[in-house]
């Protein structure tokens, strides 16, 4: 999914789960990926849901989890 500057709209899966999670990343130099370092840190900004701060591992579905209703609205720092 494309997000612009002003945000972007998203309609949830008609699943009967109630909570999902996201991440998310900005894609700086248009090639499709999220580019790592040496290391496996990313090297564009990213983000996710509950705007979880990762610590040596990408955070789990658990950490970041959140309830999704149909007017949900949610806003992703992103990480640089």
């Amino acid at each position: 999914m494309l997000i612009g500057n002003g945000g972007s709209d998203f309609l949830p899966s008609t699943s009967n789960n109630p909570e999902d999670s996201f991440a998310l990343f900005h894609d700086v130099n248009s090639n499709g990926d999220c580019d790592l370092n040496f290391s496996g840190i990313p090297t564009e900004p990213f983000g996710f849901s509950r705007n979880v701060q990762p610590v040596f591992k990408v955070p789990s579905f658990t950490e970041t989890r959140m309830e999704i209703g149909l007017h949900t609205q949610i806003q992703i720092e992103l990480i640089r």
